[in-house]
């Protein structure tokens, strides 16, 4: 299995965090990444400017 990065949409996680963060966050400025590899499954929030690259370390 290759390593894969997914973009969620309408993400539950990224509107619990705006609600969470009293008006600091805005839902548009963030992207929830859903990264998943043979060992691992990571949720990613991060602000809409950023885009994840992942690099194969051994």
């Amino acid at each position: 299995m290759s390593e894969t990065i997914y973009v969620i949409t309408n993400s539950d996680m990224v509107e619990e965090l705006v609600d969470e963060s009293c008006g600091m966050l805005e839902t548009r400025k963030l992207v929830h990444y859903f990264i998943v590899t043979d060992n691992d499954c990571i949720d990613v929030i991060a602000r809409a400017s950023f885009e994840p690259k992942l690099e194969n370390k051994l």
